[in-house]
């Protein structure tokens, strides 16, 4: 016997019934790396990564970028 949670569990299909009917949006939030790469690239302590420490201000905030997608549930259009 199938239990009410295990129902909610499952996977649901669906299907567009026309083009715009269902719109999937995505939002992925990623740091911004300094140019010439960050530490990960040149290592902690490198002269790289001292450079962009001198350029930072007590305080700051790290910088992110946001990438949006839009892709159309009907023709799997982006």
């Amino acid at each position: 016997m199938v239990t009410r949670i295990e129902q909610l569990r499952r996977g649901r299909k669906y299907s567009a019934r026309r083009p715009g009917h269902t719109v999937h949006l995505g939002v992925k939030k990623t740091g911004q790396i300094p140019d010439g790469g960050g530490w990960r690239a040149h290592s902690k302590g490198s002269n790289q990564d001292k450079r962009v420490a001198r350029g930072k201000t007590p305080g700051q905030r790290t910088h992110y970028t946001y990438l949006h997608s839009a892709i159309n549930g009907y023709s799997r259009l982006a």
